[in-house]
Formats: C-alpha cells, sequence, structure tokens
C-alpha cells in the first residue's frame, strides 16, 4: 500500500479567510533597497566630510598675519608698540626708522610656528637690526636697553655677518654667528621661520638657508625690532609676521572625520547583515 494514502487528506487553510480584509502590512517587514542605503550613507559621508573641510578651513583662516610697509607718517598702533633707549627713536616717513636703540614691539602675541620676513637697510656701518621672537616684550632698560630674554637673530655691517642669540641680547648666550658681507644703502630680504624648536634663517636667497639651529627657550610669543645703541641706524620698508595653525589640529580634525566614517560604515554592515 502506497503510504501515501493512508494519510487523510487534509483541505490547505487559506492564507486569508474569505471576506476578511488583509491585514496593514508591517513596517518592520520592509527593508531599504541597496541603492537607497547607499543613498543616506553617502549623504552621511559627504556632511562629515564637509565638517571636515570646514574645520580644516577654520584653522587657516584663523592663521594670524601683521603685515605693514610703515606707509604715511604715523606707526600702526594696532600692530606695534613703539619705545626707545635715551637717545632713540622711531620714525615713519614711508618706511620706518629705528635710530640708535629705536624700538617696536608686536601689539599682539603669535601662536604657532612662526615666519617673519622683511627688508631692510643699513645707511651706517657701525650698525646692526636685532629681530627678537619668542619674547615676552621686556627691555633692559637701565643698561643698554635691549631685550631681556627671548630668542634673536642680529644683522648688519658691525657685525660682518649674521648672529643667533639667546636670551639677554648683550649679556646671554650667542652661539652661532655666520659671515656676511653688507654694502650701505642696499636692500636685504631676510626671513626666519620658527616651529618652536628649530630656527632657519635666510638672506636675499630664500631657497637655500644661511643658518639653521634649534632652541627650545621661549618667554612670550612677541615679536620685536631695534637698531644699535647710541649710533644705530636701520631703514625696515617692509615687515610681515604670520603664524600658521599647529599641524596637530589639523590632524585632530581628520582624525574625527575618518572616526566618524568607521562608525557610519559599521552601522551599515550592521543593517545589511
Amino acid at each position: 500500500m502506497n503510504p501515501l494514502q493512508s494519510q487523510p487528506l487534509r483541505a490547505a487553510t487559506p492564507l486569508f479567510a474569505v471576506g476578511s480584509p488583509r491585514p496593514a502590512p508591517s513596517s518592520t517587514l520592509r527593508t531599504p533597497t541597496t541603492a537607497g542605503s547607499c543613498f543616506r550613507l553617502l549623504m552621511k559621508i559627504s556632511r562629515i566630510w564637509t565638517w571636515v573641510l570646514c574645520g580644516l578651513l577654520s584653522s587657516a583662516l584663523n592663521a594670524q598675519t601683521l603685515t605693514d610697509t610703515f606707509s604715511g607718517t604715523t606707526l600702526n598702533s594696532s600692530n606695534w608698540v613703539a619705545s626707545a633707549f635715551t637717545i632713540g627713536s622711531v620714525t615713519v616717513n614711508d618706511g620706518l626708522t629705528l635710530t640708535a636703540r629705536g624700538r617696536i614691539t608686536s601689539a599682539y602675541g603669535f601662536t604657532g610656528p612662526l615666519t617673519i620676513t622683511g627688508t631692510v637697510s643699513f645707511p651706517v656701518n657701525h650698525e646692526y637690526l636685532s629681530i627678537m621672537f619668542r619674547f615676552s616684550g621686556a627691555y633692559d632698560d637701565p643698561n643698554y636697553g635691549a631685550a631681556s630674554d627671548g630668542i634673536g637673530v642680529l644683522i648688519g655691517p658691525a657685525l660682518s655677518g649674521v648672529k643667533f642669540s639667546v636670551g639677554d641680547i648683550n649679556g646671554g648666550y650667542q652661539p652661532l654667528t655666520v659671515g656676511f658681507s653688507y654694502s650701505l644703502n642696499t636692500p636685504y630680504n631676510f626671513k626666519i621661520t620658527d616651529d618652536g624648536l628649530n630656527v632657519t634663517f635666510y638672506m636675499n636667497d630664500m631657497t637655500t638657508p644661511l643658518f639653521t639651529t634649534t632652541s627650545a627657550i621661549s618667554s612670550g610669543n612677541l615679536v620685536g625690532f631695534y637698531s644699535r645703541e647710541n649710533i644705530g641706524l636701520s631703514e625696515i620698508s617692509a615687515i610681515q609676521i604670520t603664524a600658521v595653525p599647529e599641524p596637530a589640529t589639523w590632524g585632530v580634525i581628520v582624525g574625527l572625520g575618518a572616526f566618524g566614517l568607521v562608525i557610519l560604515r559599521r552601522r551599515f554592515a550592521a543593517k545589511r547583515g
């Protein structure tokens, strides 16, 4: 006997009773299409990278820049604080003249790696210009009126070269001197880069540095310029100081963006699984 014939036939149970309404479809049974999920994921990724790019742009826009060509006859007090030691003076007449320890100090500090550029000429042989950074703005007025602290680069014909100085310019440590020949009344373009540890100096040739050295000493975040005491005379036609955001800040922003992308990928993979 066929075993199938030993079982009584059962009527099939209808999925829906005749005349009864169909149940409303459950939202839990509906899954998004792959194309729709990808689109939403791409939109979220786009938003995240928009935040990242906005952060990077904000950092770039927050870079500090002081540019002064010393036009007219008045020193811009928004940029500089002028002072002088004994007979020194600061004069602006479509250019800046620092005489006998005339001094200008930036009116505000700079945060981040620095680039300092400028153009200077020397009308007299016994002159040198001191360029100070990582500087508190304090001067040793009872003695020579030089900077009391910070790091300095000294340039001018009186030195027959360029000096790198740490601390008080007159009594401080001058670990480096590089020879350089000057001509009177000749403009010299200079550039200093400082990342907080490494200092590089350029003169005229902006591709090959005159020297590179290191120092971790810092007394502040101001920048200052002054001429030699008593007999100094420096003529400056332009100065630009730029502080850029720390590279670590950019890395944090990009890292946060990448972390957000990882989380989104995991969520998308969980939904597909």
